[in-house]
């Protein structure tokens, strides 16, 4: 499975200090496991770790190490992470923007 939606949204929730590889995968494991389609933990935290240590040794990736041992947050700098950035805030205007429509529906008095 591709969990790196839901590890972006981790991490950016985390902030700077960011999270180690067990809470990262247990937080996945929990978002994606279901009673009809339950899923391996071990299976997830392995996935979870390969996509991490991969994706971190990337010069200009959206994932970094973090200050201790083991933790991982997003890399600020990143053009990738500031094209995510700038497509979340369109969603954001997009969805707040007002819509004017008016209300066609009879009054009951």
């Amino acid at each position: 499975m591709n969990y790196e939606k839901v590890i972006i949204d981790l991490l950016f929730a985390a902030g700077e200090d960011g999270l180690a590889v067990k809470d990262i995968s247990r937080y996945v494991f929990n978002a994606n496991n279901s009673f009809f389609q339950p899923l391996d933990y071990n299976l997830v935290h392995k996935q979870v770790s390969s996509y991490l240590i991969r994706n971190s040794k990337k010069t200009d990736s959206v994932i970094r190490k973090g200050t201790q041992r083991g933790t991982y947050c997003l890399n600020l700098n990143s053009e990738v992470f500031r094209q995510l950035q700038l497509q979340f805030d369109e969603l954001q205007q997009e969805e707040t923007s007002p819509t004017s429509e008016e209300d066609t529906s009879l009054s009951l008095f």
